[in-house]
């Protein structure tokens, strides 16, 4: 294996960093989608889109659990697989966001 800066380079360093990555791309697009839901539902006032929001809300916090944990701050018991099906999750809300808005 290379050295980097004196210590050796692992795949479990990349899988960590990229878990990192991810939980941040998680909740960036978890706020986007909860400020457009939030827009959405201030122009049409539709209660529909109130339950998106607080969808959003859900996932949002969700996240914030997971990054606690990426940190250590706090422990939680769940598998980064549980992640990647949020960040699928997201992807649809968004999908249906513009298909809905178009």
């Amino acid at each position: 294996m290379p050295l980097v800066e004196g210590k050796m380079f692992s795949v479990n360093v990349v899988a960590d960093y990229l878990y990192g990555i991810i939980l941040g791309l998680v909740l960036a697009l978890s706020l986007f989608l909860l400020a457009i839901s939030a827009r959405a539902h201030r122009k049409s006032g539709l209660r529909i889109v109130r339950f998106l929001s607080a969808s959003f809300v859900v996932i949002l916090v969700m996240d914030l659990i997971f990054i606690a944990d990426y940190f250590s701050i706090v422990t939680v018991p769940f598998s980064s697989t549980v992640v990647l099906v949020l960040v699928l999750i997201l992807l649809l809300f968004y999908y249906g966001i513009v298909r809905g808005l178009s």
